[in-house]
Order: C-alpha cells, then sequence, then structure tokens
C-alpha cells in the first residue's frame, strides 16, 4: 500500500488496487473495495506484532463473526475494515494519546468514524446499538481466544477484560499466512452476505467457524 497526501484536507492515499481514497475529506463510498480491505487487514499484525506468529486483523475479523450471533455476521466481520484505510491502532497506544491530548484522540475518532461511514455506505452495513453490543461482545470473546493463543507470556498482567479462556482447555490454534487470511475474509464476506454456504476450501474455515461457536457460549469471567 502506497501512502501518498497533500497538505492539510487535501490528505490521501493510493491503495493496492490504485484507486485513490480521501483522507482530508469524506471518501467516495465508491472507492471502498472489498479486495484492497482483504488485502490490507490480510497483512497488518494484531497486537502491534507482539504473538507468536503472525496473526492478521482479517482473520481475527472473521473469528469475531463466527463468534457474533447470525444476524450481525457481516458487519462482525467488517467492523475494523476502516483500519484498511488508517491503520490498527492499537487500544494501549488510544489510551496513551488520550491521556496525552484529547484533542488528539477526538481527531483520530472523527477520521474513524468517517472511513467507518463510508465502508458501512459502500456495503450496506446498519449497525444499531443492539448490534454494537453484540459485535462488542463477540470481540472481547476473540480476544480471550488469541490472548490464549498468540501471546507468549499471557497471564502475566490483568488486562482488565470481561472474558478469559479458561484454565485446563487447550489453547486455540490461530494464525494463517497472510494470502490465506485474505481469501478467507473474502470467502466469509460472501457467506454472510449471502446467507449460503462458503465454498472455500481453506481448513481454517472450519477452524475458526468451530471455535467461534465456542466463544459465542462463553460467559464473563471465564
Amino acid at each position: 500500500m502506497s501512502v501518498l497526501h497533500d497538505e492539510g484536507c487535501d490528505a490521501w492515499m493510493e491503495t493496492a488496487s490504485g484507486r485513490k481514497i480521501l483522507l482530508g475529506r469524506p471518501p467516495d463510498p465508491a472507492e471502498i473495495d472489498l479486495e484492497d480491505i482483504a488485502h490490507s487487514l490480510s497483512r497488518q499484525c494484531r497486537f502491534a506484532g507482539h504473538t507468536l506468529g503472525h496473526y492478521s486483523v482479517a482473520e481475527h475479523s472473521v473469528l469475531v463473526s463466527f463468534a457474533a450471533p447470525a444476524f450481525v455476521a457481516l458487519e462482525a466481520l467488517m467492523h475494523d475494515a476502516h483500519e484498511a484505510y488508517i491503520g490498527d491502532i492499537t487500544a494501549p497506544v488510544k489510551a496513551a494519546l488520550r491521556g496525552l491530548d484529547d484533542g488528539i484522540v477526538f481527531s483520530l475518532g472523527a477520521l474513524e468514524d468517517r472511513m467507518e461511514a463510508a465502508v458501512r455506505e459502500r456495503f450496506g452495513l446498519t449497525v444499531d446499538h443492539n448490534a454494537e453490543v453484540a459485535i462488542k461482545a463477540a470481540d472481547m470473546k476473540a480476544l480471550a481466544a488469541e490472548r490464549a493463543a498468540m501471546l507468549p507470556r499471557t497471564g502475566r498482567h490483568d488486562w482488565r477484560v470481561p472474558y478469559v479462556w479458561p484454565e485446563g482447555v487447550p489453547r486455540p490454534l490461530l494464525g494463517i499466512p497472510a494470502h490465506d487470511a485474505r481469501n478467507l475474509f473474502v470467502c466469509r464476506y460472501y457467506e454472510a452476505a449471502t446467507g449460503r454456504g462458503c465454498r472455500c476450501d481453506l481448513p481454517a474455515h472450519d477452524e475458526l467457524r468451530d471455535l467461534g461457536d465456542r466463544l459465542a457460549l462463553m460467559r464473563p469471567g471465564r
């Protein structure tokens, strides 16, 4: 992905497919592209890369979509799609920025809202309060599995999160190559958008679906 920009509100970027996406102004939703999103998210690693192996935002998004109720599966898949254009800024970094300057966090939030709005318009997504609650819960459940699977020394520090991977239960297997994560993201999109079965032959599809089913049953604190 090439990042190009002019001064001030004319800031823009060029995507992997060659599209020009405005950042300093509301982007044209028609320029938001599924393949661009899948390409970018499959190459961005969660937790700023501090994982046992490559674990992408794309794979995370697929897991969240499987852990979420069916009525928000598509919206859950796309909940981080805006990061294809502004990057995955970790929660601790956002918290640190808030401590330094609320204005920076406000501006970052405005940019996120702008890109999220373009993504939602492009793909016809509607996220009301109930959907937001359901997606957030699925996101936090996925985090519990990700900590257990991908962080080398997890458990040493209290993250103060609502869901924890159960003690004594084997850690889930996560972390697939970027090109597989890209293809899986696209496959899951069409599966969630149409309600039809996926023709994806990647083993990770069924593995993430099964893990998502387990996470859907998880209760806070365990």
